[in-house]
Parts: C-alpha cells; sequence; structure tokens
C-alpha cells in the first residue's frame, strides 16, 4: 500500500504515518499523482493535495473499494491530469461512474 514499497508500513507500524510524512515520500519519491481509495485514509492525508477525478464501480471482487479518487500532488499536474483521465475513460466499460472536476 503505497508506491510500491515498504515504507508506508514501516511508517503505520512505527506511529509516524501522518500528512507530513507523506508529503516528504511523494517530494523525494517525484510523485505527480496519486490514487487513492479514500476510505482506507484519513481526508487530512489529502488535504494538500487537489482530487480531479473518481471513479465509482458497482463491484469491487478486485479492488480495495468501489470508488477510486485521483489526486494532482502538485497544482501544475491538475490540468494534465484532468485531461489524461478524460482521454483515458472513453474507453472504460459503461459501468464505471466516471466524474472529472
Amino acid at each position: 500500500m503505497g508506491l510500491g514499497n515498504n515504507e508506508v508500513t514501516i511508517a503505520r507500524k512505527g506511529g509516524y504515518w501522518n500528512p507530513t510524512f507523506l508529503q516528504t515520500l511523494v517530494t523525494k519519491n517525484n510523485t505527480s499523482i496519486a490514487v487513492v481509495y479514500e476510505s482506507w485514509f484519513p481526508a487530512e492525508l489529502t488535504a494538500n493535495w487537489k482530487k480531479v477525478g473518481t471513479w465509482n464501480v458497482s463491484y469491487s471482487f478486485m479492488l480495495g473499494d468501489t470508488k477510486v479518487s485521483f489526486y494532482a500532488i502538485n497544482p501544475k499536474d491538475v490540468e494534465p491530469l484532468r485531461q489524461h483521465l478524460s482521454e483515458f475513460n472513453a474507453g472504460l466499460p459503461a459501468d464505471i461512474q466516471v466524474q472529472v472536476f
């Protein structure tokens, strides 16, 4: 859970999983976007990011939740993410409810 490494797990177990740690982690890893199951995280962890879109899926047998949210970490990445989501969404199955903000 998180950037394909163990830093998030170690931070959670170590009790220092917080917005400051997360922002440091995404900055260190030069992360542009975050794809998040909001039900897995407290809202304050993503408060500094801009939510650009969501997918609502009527089934979750292969997902962690039925709602997937897409965030731009840096304000300069909002428009490119919005454009890429809009382009990609056209190819999604019809039963996925898409919102692009």
